[in-house]
């Protein structure tokens, strides 16, 4: 069967899935296991992980050949030959059962010893020289860490085999749909760089702007009782109620006796 092999965002955005959701999984068991104590929680956690990933696999790449992260991605693992060197189209055939167990083996054994720290550093406790082991194992992790490093930049250019292990056990990377065009509205985006435009601007004249001059030019043209005030009532004394003697206005307006208004601020 020819299908297409699956992009490069498709694979890393597969992978970031499979982590996040191991993530997700060992925080709920370890939410779950609680009760059982810090000390026995610490002892137990390897094997508990290793118990989850067991699970894991055999719900993903051992059943449908694909990870967690993969099938939500409609992508899968497959054994593929290239059909033609110039075309995107490759012809395709299941797993293997021995490529399953494989993947699985270190999907879960080498995630375990790491976990449990099994390795030659503990190996070499039991011989003299132990200097030796810790140099050797420096080089393999070293010498992993840039074959990966070496691998990875290959699939950048090729497309495929995103890990060491893919390499490894020939894991080729296809689309189980066919793939279509995607289609992009930037209405969104658009929406919000006017936003942020606006809101740019109106932070950057807003300190410019004189508001309590223009407070008071807007109350100075609106407010007609201000600008036009009633000419004063001559008639009675806001005090006396009589017609006032010697009238004296305040800064008010109101009309008093001269000697009532001197009484009464006295």
């Amino acid at each position: 069967v020819l299908m297409s092999r699956a992009l490069r965002i498709s694979q890393l955005d597969a992978a970031v899935l499979d982590e996040q959701l191991l993530d997700v999984f060992k925080s709920q068991l370890t939410r779950c296991l609680s009760l059982l104590g810090d000390g026995t929680l610490t002892s137990l956690l390897p094997e508990l992980n290793s118990i989850l990933r067991l699970v894991v696999w055999l719900l993903s790449v051992w059943k449908y050949d694909a990870t967690l992260g993969q099938q939500m991605l409609n992508v899968r693992y497959a054994k593929c030959k290239l059909s033609d060197t110039s075309s995107s189209e490759v012809s395709f055939i299941g797993l293997s059962r021995w490529q399953k167990i494989a993947y699985g083996t270190v999907f879960v054994l080498g995630k375990y010893l790491r976990d449990k720290a099994v390795g030659l550093e503990m190996i070499g406790q039991y011989f003299r020289d132990q200097n030796w082991v810790r140099t050797v194992t420096r080089w393999i992790e070293n010498g992993w860490k840039l074959a990966s490093l070496i691998n990875f930049l290959a699939f950048l250019q090729q497309g495929r085999y995103q890990t060491l292990i893919e390499r490894l056990f020939g894991l080729s990377t296809i689309v189980t749909q066919k793939q279509q065009i995607r289609q992009l509205s930037f209405e969104f985006m658009n929406r919000e760089l006017l936003w942020h435009s606006f809101a740019e601007v109106t932070f950057f004249l807003l300190p410019l702007v004189n508001l309590r001059k223009l407070r008071n030019s807007i109350n100075h043209v609106f407010d007609f009782r201000a600008s036009n005030p009633p000419p004063p009532s001559y008639r009675q004394c806001g005090i006396c109620e009589h017609p006032p003697t010697t009238p004296y206005q305040s800064n008010c307006g109101h009309i008093f006796c001269y000697y009532c208004i001197k009484v009464s601020s006295v």
